[in-house]
């Protein structure tokens, strides 16, 4: 009987430990940043996110403010290499210094990295267009506003957005590029950045920062 007994309390030792594992299994991370990660039980709710898994520059070479030719650049280079070989010509593909020194005359309006500067979310979207039509490539950006469903559909369609950001405790005035998004019950709870200070795919969840985005 004593034996029967034991036994009856390891199954059910057992049960709990599997019943636990899956439990803990089918919960999913939904958002890491240096501060904090969320851990939340996907059938509550949860419809996850993408990170674009393909190559991007991640150009950083920014010494007087043309953060806005920066994540330019990141954008730019990303088409040239999956949609269009003409918008960056060969001499300048994966060379920071050349067609950063190309696009800060157009976005910027300035000659070398000396100057200090800044660019609004006009002059990146005018920069790109002009560039792209001397490039004689049939393309164009435009400026929207935030919303979970432009960052949404422009990700899952393995499109990078151009965003600036004001004010953020972090990054402060800046231009960065959206790489991937997560979201929950519809809505985007962080995106995925190439920062334009050397970092990729950093969780980022300061969403109020975001003043205007360009694709």
């Amino acid at each position: 009987m004593r034996i029967k007994k034991i036994y009856m309390l390891f199954l059910i030792f057992i049960g709990a430990f599997v019943f636990y594992s899956i439990s803990f299994e089918n919960n999913v991370v939904i958002g890491r940043s240096e501060k904090k990660v969320i851990v939340i039980d996907p059938k509550a709710g949860s419809d996850s996110g993408k990170i674009i898994s393909r190559n991007f520059a991640n150009y950083s070479y920014n010494p007087n403010g043309i953060c806005g030719s920066v994540a330019s650049a990141n954008y730019l280079q990303y088409y040239d290499d999956y949609d269009d070989d003409n918008i960056i010509p060969e001499y300048n593909e994966y060379n920071e210094n050349g067609i950063l020194s190309v696009l800060i005359t157009y976005i910027e309006g300035i000659s070398d990295f000396t100057t200090k500067t800044r660019s609004s979310n006009y002059q990146v979207k005018n920069g790109i267009n002009n560039y792209l039509s001397d490039q004689n490539v049939n393309r164009f950006v435009d400026i929207y506003s935030y919303s979970s469903i432009a960052i949404k559909q422009n990700i899952n369609r393995n499109k990078p957005i151009i965003t600036l950001l004001n004010d953020d405790p972090t990054y402060g005035s800046h231009w960065v590029l959206i790489i991937g998004y997560y979201a929950y019950l519809g809505v985007v709870q962080g995106v995925y950045l190439v920062d334009g200070w050397g970092n990729l795919g950093v969780y980022f969840i300061n969403l109020y920062s975001i003043s205007s985005i360009i694709y």
